[in-house]
């Protein structure tokens, strides 16, 4: 479980990291930044940065609960 003081240290991945942390192709996250959309990013001139924190909250909103079939029949 992480500490409050752990879940506010920012770590940073280029696009090519973070494309591959979420598992997407780089163009993915190009054409997301460019229409403002799906994840929040950081940019110092032309260097673009994803707060890694930022892409594991993506990845956790898109967990799908299964549902168990057959654990309650009677």
């Amino acid at each position: 479980m992480k500490t409050n003081t752990q879940r506010n240290t920012k770590h940073f991945l280029s696009v090519l990291e973070a494309a591959e942390h979420i598992r997407r192709h780089r163009s993915t996250l190009d054409k997301w930044r460019a229409e403002y959309i799906v994840l929040p990013f950081y940019q110092d001139g032309v260097k673009v940065l994803y707060a890694i924190n930022d892409l594991d909250d993506y990845l956790e909103s898109c967990r799908v609960e299964p549902v168990a079939y057959g654990c309650n029949r009677r």
